[in-house]
């Protein structure tokens, strides 16, 4: 594909600023949304705009609403990308998802060439900068609550004991990590990384200690149920007992506090890598498939939860309000 060389110039020159600067991102979506969004409007300068927009003087707003024009276009008839490629090579489809992301990354790296007066040296026309549109809000379909057939399904004993049996061999997991979820309605992520040491009573109460890391609270405690504290007990001394197979030793104290609950075997003497999404999405899944319940994923676990305590709440208000009566 053709491209022109302007929005790949900006590209690496935000590319050099982000990965100076203190806040870098954690992640390669930054990065990779950004390379997009470069490609897309490049490639589309190349083919409609004057001398292939490699002398930016020639850019103007109309430029740059017909960009914004052929990018909705593509999304609303679902056509391939002019210049992104997929995983083999073949044109990446363009999604309300990817437009969106497009959109805020041309707009970013446009912006910060505006600010930073190298739109001014390159003779780049303000008006063409400031004709890219703020992305908006893409609708997203929210999970629904597992059924109630589903639900029996998902905690029914023989179910749970053919998920550890056939979908995690060598116990590393999967099922107390499935039932943790359940219960208390955590996302698979904070589930999965959860430390060795996050378990406590306070008041007598059993207690779990988790990082939300998505929304930034960290160290963050909620109270569950005994059985499920007792198990997460005994996956604990699992993973202990694992460290002491793989190091001939206890742990010390201070590893002690750096260990995984749930520990990869993947170069992990240690224990303090945890296991991986994608591990527990696979051996999930073909536990799903298995029993023929449709198509179910782990977060919905999570808004089945949020049901449950709603329902649990409005029928104690009215059995309440029938007392009062």
């Amino acid at each position: 594909v053709q491209t022109c060389a302007l929005p790949i110039y900006l590209v690496w020159d935000h590319f050099s600023a982000v990965l100076r600067s203190p806040s870098c991102p954690r992640s390669g979506s930054t990065f990779d949304h950004t390379r997009r969004a470069g490609l897309e409007l490049s490639a589309f300068l190349e083919i409609a705009s004057p001398g292939g927009g490699h002398d930016p003087r020639l850019l103007t707003a109309e430029h740059m609403h017909q960009f914004v024009a052929d990018q909705r276009q593509r999304e609303a008839d679902g056509l391939p990308s002019l210049g992104a490629r997929g995983v083999h090579g073949k044109p990446s489809i363009v999604t309300a998802n990817t437009r969106q992301a497009v959109f805020t990354r041309t707009r970013l790296l446009l912006r910060g060439a505006l600010e930073s007066g190298e739109a001014s040296r390159l003779g780049l026309d303000r008006g063409f900068i400031t004709a890219m549109p703020p992305a908006g809000k893409v609708a997203q379909r929210t999970r629904a609550p597992f059924t109630d057939e589903v639900a029996r399904a998902l905690a029914d004993e023989a179910n749970l004991q053919a998920l550890a049996r056939d979908h995690d061999p060598f116990d590393r997991g999967l099922r107390d990590a499935w039932e943790t979820i359940i219960v208390t309605g955590r996302r698979c992520g904070e589930v999965l990384n959860l430390r060795l040491d996050c378990l406590g009573r306070y008041g007598g109460l059993p207690m779990l200690w988790h990082d939300q890391t998505k929304v930034g609270n960290y160290d963050a405690a909620i109270r569950i149920p005994e059985r499920a504290f007792q198990r997460i007990q005994a996956r604990q001394d699992k993973t202990l007992a694992v460290f002491q197979e793989r190091n001939n030793r206890p742990p010390a104290p201070e590893e002690r506090a750096l260990m995984a609950l749930f520990p990869s075997n993947f170069h992990n003497r240690d224990c303090r890598h945890a296991l991986s999404y994608k591990w527990f999405h696979n051996g999930f899944k073909n536990w799903i498939d298995g029993l023929d319940i449709g198509r179910q994923v782990p977060h919905q676990a999570r808004h089945s939860l949020a049901t449950s305590l709603l329902r649990d709440r409005k029928s104690t208000r009215l059995n309440s309000s029938h007392i009062t009566i």
